[in-house]
């Protein structure tokens, strides 16, 4: 589906990323704490779960991504809800 691009808006993040990004060392370590290689795919949602997140597109996203990758891990925060090896 394609949509006009005069509908589109930037939602820029709330948080200044630049500020608050993790240094590669604190990444690593979480990471590993998670079993997550370099090569694996992590795939994080914060939204909350209401229709209009469309958090369907996540799952499908998911679904598709775990058959590619040795491992795709599927966050909320909190817990992880879907682990694939």
């Amino acid at each position: 589906m394609e949509y006009p691009l005069s509908k589109i808006k930037v939602a820029y993040h709330g948080v200044d990323t630049q500020r608050y990004a993790p240094d590669e060392e604190s990444r690593l370590k979480l990471r590993a704490s998670l079993g997550l290689g370099l090569a694996d795919v992590a795939i994080i949602a914060t939204a909350r779960f209401t229709g209009q997140k469309r958090l369907d597109r996540l799952i499908h996203a998911f679904h598709k991504l775990a058959g590619e990758y040795k491992m795709s891990i599927c966050f909320w925060p909190g817990r992880v809800l879907w682990k694939m090896s």
